[in-house]
């Protein structure tokens, strides 16, 4: 069970980590 939570929290980071992303783009591009 850890090693699932442990799973689920890193794409949970990385997926908001590429929203972050995106948002900076698109800020960029205005």
């Amino acid at each position: 069970m850890s090693l699932v939570d442990n799973i689920f929290t890193s794409v949970t980071s990385l997926n908001y980590f590429y929203e972050w992303i995106t948002y900076l783009d698109k800020l960029q591009k205005l």
